[in-house]
Order: C-alpha cells, then sequence, then structure tokens
C-alpha cells in the first residue's frame, strides 16, 4: 500500500468512525433501525492488504463501536467475521480479468454492478450476525428478518451516497 493510500485510509477510518459515533448512532428510525456506515471502511480496504491487518482493523473499528455503545463486542464480532469471509466474498464476484491492486473497491474501477453486489452482500452478512448476536435467539424471527433486510437496504443506500458523493472518478 503506497503512502496516499495509508494516509487515505486513515483519514477514511476517523471520518467514518466520527460520522457512525457522533450522528449516525444518534438516529434511529421507528426505533428499530440505525444504520452502519462504519463496515463501509472494510469495504473499501485494499484488495492486497493481509489478512491478519484485515482482521486486526475491523476489532479497532467494531470495538471502537462497541465501546461507544456500550455493547459488549457485538460490532467487533459481526466485523471480524465479515473481514475474514471479504477475500472468498471478492474471490466469489472477482472480474474476468482479476483485481488489480492500484485500483481501489469503488463503482468506477469495477463497475456500479459489481460494486452493489459486493457491498451489498458484505452489508447483508454484516447485519444478519449483528443482529442475531444482538437478539441471540430466533425467538422473534420475523422481527429479526424485518430489522434485517430493511437495515441491509438502508444502510446499502447510505454507502452508495457517501461513495457516489465523495469518492471521485479517476
Amino acid at each position: 500500500m503506497s503512502n496516499n493510500k495509508f494516509i487515505l485510509n486513515i483519514f477514511r477510518f476517523f471520518l467514518i468512525l466520527l460520522t457512525q459515533v457522533i450522528l449516525l448512532d444518534n438516529i434511529q428510525l421507528y426505533g428499530l433501525f440505525t444504520p452502519f456506515l462504519y463496515i463501509l471502511f472494510i469495504i473499501l480496504l485494499p484488495v492486497d492488504l493481509p489478512k491478519w491487518l484485515l482482521l486486526i482493523l475491523s476489532f479497532i473499528t467494531g470495538i471502537i463501536i462497541d465501546i461507544f455503545n456500550n455493547t459488549i463486542g457485538i460490532h467487533a464480532f459481526s466485523l471480524i467475521f465479515v473481514a475474514y469471509l471479504r477475500p472468498f466474498v471478492l474471490k466469489i464476484l472477482s472480474p474476468y480479468d482479476g483485481y488489480n491492486s492500484t485500483k481501489e473497491l469503488l463503482p468506477y474501477a469495477y463497475g456500479f454492478r459489481w460494486f452493489i453486489k459486493y457491498s451489498f452482500l458484505m452489508v447483508a452478512i454484516h447485519q444478519i450476525i449483528l443482529f442475531y448476536i444482538d437478539a441471540f435467539s430466533f425467538k422473534n424471527y420475523d422481527l429479526l428478518l424485518y430489522k434485517w433486510i430493511v437495515n441491509s437496504i438502508f444502510t446499502e443506500i447510505l454507502i452508495l451516497v457517501v461513495v457516489f458523493a465523495t469518492e471521485k472518478r479517476k
């Protein structure tokens, strides 16, 4: 990872976490839905990032969110789980010519449809793990399913808005 990408990712990390903690954690639609933008940091990390570093960054991101939300590791666990599955998701969605380590995982690099598939799959996995651990039962599976679907869609829309508003085409 070059110095410019390293600095960009540090900036993204702090900006996304500040936005999540200060703004988004205070937004609850109907008392059920909170957008979880912090997963975007893991989604946008470079493809060639070592897996151990990806897992550590996921843990740090998740535990910071847990500290500010007074949750006991559910965000850290769900983000580590997603980070662990990320290489498999990238392999499944791999373009014909593979990934270019100089390109970021953004719509302009691999296409809008590819980015939606990739980001939504990551978000959906994250959300189902997060909500299941939070509920820790299938007692109210209909509410769990409803929260998972709506929150995944809401988070994905927010991610797309942020990506298209902040990333310039290269």
